[in-house]
């Protein structure tokens, strides 16, 4: 899928997600959409840029591709990026996958496309209590982790403040 055909797709994609889920019309309008074929699936960087490998999205029907970019707003809702400082590398993110996942379960009636990470249940827990669980522990991969960091968006978009400018979640 070429990167025009996949921002396509994920404007349509957001605007599902804006639609079933009205909590994330906000951060619906206010993320950026980038492709990198750097990154094994999709993701999101606290700046608010969300970035998505255009092969692996484009091999996604459209209810799945919703999944997903809902997913990745949900990190940005919950702050995954600020509530995962201090604990151990790709763990608070799998942890919040498994909320996040079960979540859009109950809210979208799928399950998680792409092999994601379901714990059902989960939505009931906060991601802190979800890491001393054994949902296994995984291989860290920065290209396959999905709440991004800011080292990693610099080093492929250059810097994107898009959130911050515009004041979303300073208290």
């Amino acid at each position: 899928m070429s990167g025009d055909v996949t921002i396509a797709a994920a404007k349509r994609a957001l605007a599902a997600a804006a639609e079933h889920l009205p909590e994330l019309a906000a951060l619906a309008r206010t993320v950026r959409v980038s492709v990198s074929s750097k990154l094994a699936t999709a993701g999101v960087f606290r700046s608010g840029r969300m970035a998505l490998n255009p092969d692996w999205f484009g091999a996604l029907d459209p209810g799945a591709q919703e999944f997903v970019i809902a997913h990745e707003l949900l990190h940005l809702l919950l702050r995954t990026h600020d509530r995962a400082e201090g604990s151990p590398a790709g763990a608070f993110n799998l942890a919040h996958d498994a909320v996040i996942n079960d979540l859009l379960f109950r809210r979208l009636g799928r399950t998680p496309p792409a092999s994601g990470v379901w714990l059902p249940g989960a939505a009931a827990m906060a991601a802190e209590e979800l890491l001393n669980c054994p949902l296994g522990e995984p291989s860290y991969d920065a290209l396959r982790d999905d709440a991004l960091d800011d080292e990693l968006e610099r080093q492929l978009f250059g810097h994107d403040p898009t959130l911050a400018d515009r004041g979303w979640g300073k208290e």
